[in-house]
């Protein structure tokens, strides 16, 4: 009985645990990456706090102030991703600094960003960073470049 026991628990272990700390060993290991990803390019992740958030978009949402012409669209991937396709219109982030200066060139009222799918907090962390001490409105389109695609939604490539 007890062997019937330790084997059926080694089985669970197997099949559960393992699996999970897996999953987890590659968010951890994507998490870094992308935050890796910022600090590269001048975002301070120490001073933005994990609570501040930035109002997201849904995919209609995001479609009606993509129609607005004193919105700015910011695609906070990396210039690698950006050049394999990108959403019309969207401009690629490099810096903040420069970023800040493009919003004032173009008067825009409002900022959407957007990464490479809801899981992606690039988007998030740029936004922070951009609308400190702004008079513009920054959002983020959450579903991002995954669900742009998955409508089958207009690309650009450069």
């Amino acid at each position: 009985m007890w062997l019937v026991v330790e084997t059926t628990t080694m089985n669970l272990f197997l099949r559960e645990a393992i699996p999970t700390a897996l999953i987890l060993a590659f968010i951890f290991a994507h998490r870094t990456f992308e935050a890796g990803a910022a600090i590269e390019r001048g975002i301070r992740l120490e001073s933005a706090p994990r609570v501040e958030k930035v109002q997201e978009l849904n995919l209609a949402e995001f479609l009606s102030m993509r129609q607005r012409s004193d919105t700015l669209i910011i695609d906070a991937r990396s210039a690698q991703a950006f050049q394999n396709g990108h959403i019309p219109k969207a401009i690629n982030f490099t810096d903040v600094v420069e970023l800040r200066a493009t919003i004032s060139r173009t008067k825009a009222s409002n900022v959407v960003l957007y990464c490479a799918d809801a899981n992606c907090p690039s988007a998030q962390q740029v936004a922070v960073e951009v609308r400190k001490n702004n008079s513009f409105a920054v959002f983020v389109y959450r579903g991002g470049f995954a669900e742009w695609q998955a409508g089958a939604l207009e690309i650009e490539k450069q």
